[in-house]
């Protein structure tokens, strides 16, 4: 190859790699984005997960209160049938 078409393609290449560094900022600036995005559906995910753990102890409770009532109810009707009412 001569000299000038060693500068020719030089030329053509550091064009090229211009092109290349260009499309990678652009990648790059768009994977930030989508980092962000991502951070932020976790960020509501996670504040669901708590709302419905939230929920769910709530109807434990309120189970448990349930059943509560239930043992005192059977506890007093044995009472009742063995005072003999």
């Amino acid at each position: 190859m001569e000299h000038e078409e060693l500068c020719e393609r030089v030329a053509e290449l550091s064009v090229e790699v211009e092109n290349l560094k260009g499309w990678q900022k652009k990648q790059n600036g768009s994977l930030q984005s989508m980092d962000g995005k991502l951070g932020k559906m976790d960020g509501k995910i996670d504040d669901s997960n708590k709302s419905m753990s939230d929920k769910l102890d709530n109807v434990k409770m309120w189970l448990i209160g349930l059943l509560g009532g239930v043992v005192v109810s059977c506890l007093l009707l044995i009472v009742n049938l063995a005072i003999g009412r």
